[in-house]
């Protein structure tokens, strides 16, 4: 038979460890979490002798639990990894621009209107060359010509200007 008034017997903790090993299971905590609390300003330090005071780590842990949980927050791990995911998103394209991966929008504008110019010029020249082609029908050819010039530039400038 078990006495209820009996008290079980804590085991007693060590005043010293020799490690950080040592320290997590002491103390109950994750590596993680050590490494976290070694961060926060105010955290013991070890003995000139490499001894970590267990007594200190447990208060310090109390006292400072909540600031270690809210940084292993998932929600703001989650936050923080789509910020260096971003970092290195614009670090990529940073690069890629300095290799000339990337055309400047002007050079591009200025390729299309030249283009396009070009385009006008050779389609101004077309009731012309029906006209000689054609020359029992030049003022026909001629008319159909302009029309269809006059319809494929429109179309251009409208396309160009958008």
């Amino acid at each position: 038979m078990s006495d209820p008034e009996k008290k079980v017997p804590t085991p007693r903790l060590p005043r010293w460890v020799s490690s950080y090993v040592d320290l997590e299971s002491v103390v109950g905590l994750s590596r993680r979490w050590i490494q976290e609390l070694r961060r926060l300003p105010g955290a013991p330090r070890p003995q000139s002798n490499g001894k970590h005071s267990v007594k200190a780590w447990l208060e310090f842990a109390k006292a400072n639990s909540s600031k270690v949980a809210k940084s292993a927050d998932p929600d703001r791990r989650s936050l923080e990894a789509e910020k260096i995911s971003l970092q290195l998103e614009r670090l990529r394209f940073e690069l890629d621009r300095e290799k000339g991966a990337y055309i400047k929008l002007d050079e591009v504008i200025e390729g299309d209107h030249q283009i396009i110019q070009d385009a006008k010029q050779q389609f101004s020249n077309l009731p012309a060359i029906l006209e000689a082609r054609f020359p029992g029908m030049a003022a026909e050819a001629g008319t159909i010509g302009r029309e269809v010039v006059a319809d494929i530039l429109k179309k251009l400038s409208e396309g160009y200007a958008k």
